[in-house]
């Protein structure tokens, strides 16, 4: 998880000092003294700096106060990281069972799609499958979790599983109708791919 740089002080007083000028009311949020994130204290001074001073009725026009621009909060070169990717293991397409990562049930069953052409080429993606439900889509890092999980676990017997606990193939998601096909946990064409 990455931390999220945040606004100083000074910077939060400049933007309530631009909203008492410009004689805008700002979110509760900003006022009741909850940290502000940098992006978030950007974005209010923009909004801010760019909004059309209001006058009231029959007063004369004030000229706003020059509010120096401030620059973004200086972070220390140790402290910025690159991200860089992280290789995650080939996954290939398939219906997967690994023991639950949440600990609620002994296990968890996925189904990974992997896009060969098109926009997505090359893209893996994860949903798990819930017992009477739509197939739920599981992105960022728990995804990244799932795919590894399934390498631990093994990707092979992992299919296995998926398909002697719910009677489906792990490779194509058939019914398993014989004896052999569900003690296996594939049907007999995707055992011999």
């Amino acid at each position: 998880m990455s931390e999220q740089r945040m606004a100083s002080t000074e910077m939060v007083e400049e933007i309530r000092t631009l909203a008492a000028i410009r004689d805008h009311r700002l979110a509760p949020y900003m006022t009741d003294g909850r940290p502000m994130t940098l992006a978030m204290a950007l974005n209010a001074r923009r909004h801010l700096l760019g909004r059309p001073v209001r006058h009231s009725a029959g007063a004369s026009p004030q000229p706003a106060a020059k509010v120096a621009p401030m620059s973004p909060v200086p972070v220390e070169p140790e402290r910025v990281t690159q991200r860089t990717p992280v290789p995650l293991p080939e996954i290939p397409a398939g219906y997967y069972a690994i023991p639950s990562l949440t600990g609620v049930n002994d296990l968890a069953f996925y189904r990974v799609k992997v896009v060969t052409e098109g926009r997505w080429s090359g893209r893996t993606f994860v949903d798990q499958i819930v017992g009477g439900k739509p197939d739920f889509p599981v992105r960022g890092e728990r995804a990244r979790q799932v795919l590894r999980a399934i390498a631990d676990a093994g990707i092979e017997e992992s299919m296995r599983e998926y398909g002697r606990s719910l009677g489906y193939c792990g490779r194509c998601n058939r019914h398993l109708t014989d004896a052999v096909s569900r003690s296996e946990g594939m049907g007999p064409e995707c055992r011999r791919k």
